[in-house]
């Protein structure tokens, strides 16, 4: 229906309208929102070339950004840094609208710095935004909250948990006072705050923050919802590696049925799920139930691949070494090595070729990889 109302505006307005650019930009963010990427990079690029040609450049920014968002989710990061370099560049005037479009757009840029492992860049880029938006707006400013929230993720990759914490708690507090305690922003802060205090080994505080976060979102939201589940998750990883498993077990149990049901079999999400479960199944010596649910995930991702249909290309990978991995370890114990052994070499031989480049991810697959070409030859000598 949607996509009728949008036709109908180019038909009746032609598609350099200002009628149909907004529609056709709110339309390609709400596509992003519901992890349809490849209708909304079709949308936002057709309607980016439309608006230079019309000459409408606030709508064209609010694209440049949608798709800075898009590139970034679907691992395009060369893309994604220019096209949000080029929007900090169109945003960079004298009107208030301007100058916090700008810090919003440096922030972004900033954790797609962060994720290519670039995190001087990334740091320098975060500390600019919020110094900028502390002076012309305020500590309690959205895109403040925002940069500061980039700057204290920056500060948490690299191990820095300290100066971390000290940000996320100032954040929660200013989101507390501004939003409420019963906010999505709050529960978010609340969220990568346990994170945090996890890291540092503070576990009592890092669980409470969790089950409030997560009680939030499924409150709010719904148990249904990206991130009711993804937080869930969170909190069975928690309790994964504390070797809490039959706490964790549950969780997974629960989310893979919420997946399969919103999002389908073959969603990131899903497969991510399924292999965190088998691992959890593995550890508890539940080795027939953990090879169903690794196979399935092997299953859609090997179809994934086929069909290169990679919602999160990046987490799909990871997911891959977690299932290949754990099923390698399982028929190690029971003797089958002849069964091992394919499941390393097709990591070996295909790996690589479904995502070159020296990003973050790629480096740790290449790390992972080599470790299972070493735990190969030791199958091989036995």
């Amino acid at each position: 229906m949607a996509f009728e109302a949008l036709e109908a505006r180019k038909r009746i307005f032609g598609p350099q309208h200002d009628n149909t650019l907004r529609s056709s930009a709110t339309m390609g963010a709400a596509l992003i929102s519901a992890a349809q990427y490849k209708d909304a990079q079709s949308i936002l690029e057709t309607t980016l070339a439309d608006c230079e040609l019309s000459g409408k450049e606030g709508t064209k920014v609010d694209i440049m950004y949608s798709l800075g968002v898009l590139y970034h989710l679907t691992g395009q990061q060369l893309k994604a840094e220019a096209v949000l370099k080029e929007a900090v560049e169109r945003t960079s005037s004298k009107s208030w609208e301007s100058r916090h479009d700008t810090i919003i757009f440096m922030h972004y840029l900033a954790k797609i710095y962060c994720q290519q492992g670039r995190y001087r860049e990334g740091e320098e880029l975060a500390l600019r935004a919020r110094e900028s938006s502390v002076k012309e707006f305020g500590e309690h400013d959205t895109a403040t909250l925002g940069s500061t929230t980039t700057l204290a993720h920056l500060y948490f990759v690299q191990g820095r948990y300290r100066e971390a914490a000290v940000l996320q708690e100032q954040t929660l507090n200013y989101c507390e006072a501004l939003f409420g305690k019963e906010n999505i922003s709050t529960h978010d802060v609340r969220h990568t705050l346990a994170r945090t205090y996890n890291k540092q080994g503070h576990t009592a505080e890092a669980e409470k923050l969790y089950f409030q976060a997560n009680s939030g979102y499924i409150e709010i939201l719904g148990d249904g919802h990206k991130l009711a589940i993804e937080s869930s998750a969170e909190l069975a990883e928690f309790f994964l590696s504390q070797g809490r498993l039959q706490h964790a077990i549950p969780i997974l149990e629960k989310n893979i049925e919420k997946c399969h049901r919103v999002m389908g079999g073959q969603h990131s999400a899903t497969i991510r799920y399924s292999s965190k479960l088998g691992y959890a199944y593995c550890l508890l010596s539940r080795f027939n139930e953990a090879e169903s649910v690794l196979k399935n995930a092997q299953e859609a991702l090997e179809k994934n691949f086929r069909e290169e249909n990679h919602a999160e290309p990046q987490e799909d990978m990871l997911s891959q070494i977690l299932a290949f991995n754990t099923l390698v370890t399982i028929y190690h114990i029971q003797g089958r090595l002849n069964e091992a052994r394919p499941l390393l070499d097709k990591l070996a031989e295909t790996g690589m070729e479904k995502e070159g480049g020296n990003d973050l991810n790629t480096s740790r697959y290449v790390e992972n990889l080599e470790a299972f070409r070493a735990h190969a030859s030791t199958i091989y000598t036995l």
